[in-house]
This record gives structure tokens, C-alpha cells and sequence, in this order.
């Protein structure tokens, strides 16, 4: 499509401050003028979030800031206990910190997808996040996944222990030598 230069009557009509009526006879350009306006308004809004850092502002400072504030605390600061070597050697203390690093990485995606959605390019689009049905079935359905695969695993591939299977082999050894 060609770009359209415009007049400056249109171009100060674009670029103007504030609520702008425009009147014109057909074929003047209205219809430009007007789809013009609303890309560079939308380039405005968009510029200013960024410079004025919104997508950081939202995330401290949003509706959604005490997720943002719980993938800190689970992803950074959780794993600086590892700086201690009674925790390092703590088997139970480590387990715990898996699951806790685990949550924040699940947070880190949901501040991702949610507080992105939230504050879209157009504000006409702005809202909060209410999950649906389909948002917890998925969820659930995950868990179920990953769960099922866990037991299918330790089914098929079950967990033995070398020291034990050791022990057996030097047991079967001589009474092997005796039936021979």
C-alpha cells in the first residue's frame, strides 16, 4: 500500500493534543487523518510505557506485584541458602528448596503471560485475569501428566539400589561355586 503524504492542516490534525473533530468534504483524506491518529497514538502509549519503564512499574507496583515479589523470593533468594554448607548437606532442606525454586519458575511464566496480558497495547484491552474453567483444567491436567509419567517411569524402571545388587552378586557367588 502507498503511504500518503499529508497536509499540514491533516498532519497538525494527527499530531494534536487532545480530543480532534474532523470535518472535510469525500475524498479529503478523513479517513487517513483518522487511522494515522490512532497509530500514533498507539505508538505514543506504547513509547511512553517503555520509556517511562511501565512493564517494570507494573510488575512492582501492580495488581499482580505480590506474585512478582514471590518469584524473587522463590527463584533469587531461596538458592543463596545453598551458601551454607549445613543446608548443602541437608537432604530434606534440599528437597524443600527444589520444590520452592520449582513454584518460582511456575510464577516466573504465570507474571510473564498474566501481567503482559493485562496491560496490552491498546488500552480498550486492559483487564484483570480471572482464570476459567479451561485455565484449571489445563493446570490439573499438567499435574496429572507429569504425575502419570512419574509412575510409568518408576514402574517400568524401577530404582535399585548398586550397594544392594553388590551385596546380592557376592552372596550368589559361592553357592554358584557349590551347585557346580
Amino acid at each position: 500500500m502507498a503511504r500518503v503524504e499529508l497536509t499540514p492542516e491533516q498532519r497538525g490534525a494527527v499530531y494534536a493534543a487532545g480530543n480532534v473533530l474532523v470535518r472535510a468534504g469525500a475524498g479529503s483524506g478523513k479517513t487517513e487523518v483518522l487511522a494515522q491518529r490512532f497509530v500514533a497514538s498507539q505508538a505514543r502509549i506504547k513509547g511512553e510505557e517503555l520509556r517511562k519503564g511501565r512493564v517494570a512499574e507494573q510488575r512492582l507496583h501492580g495488581p499482580y506485584s505480590h506474585f512478582y515479589y514471590a518469584l524473587i523470593l522463590c527463584n533469587i533468594l531461596t538458592p543463596q541458602l545453598l551458601w551454607f554448607e549445613k543446608v548443602r548437606r541437608n537432604v530434606a532442606a534440599l528437597f524443600l528448596m527444589s520444590l520452592v525454586v520449582n513454584t518460582g519458575m511456575w510464577l516466573e511464566r504465570f507474571v510473564i503471560v498474566v501481567i503482559s496480558l493485562t496491560r496490552d497495547f491498546m488500552p480498550s484491552a486492559w483487564g484483570r485475569y480471572s482464570p476459567t474453567f479451561w485455565d484449571y483444567s489445563t493446570f490439573i491436567g499438567t499435574i496429572g501428566l507429569f504425575v502419570m509419567l512419574i509412575f510409568l517411569f518408576v514402574r517400568v524402571l524401577p530404582a535399585i539400589a548398586i550397594a544392594e545388587m553388590r551385596e546380592l552378586v557376592a552372596e550368589q557367588r559361592p553357592s554358584d561355586e557349590e551347585n557346580s
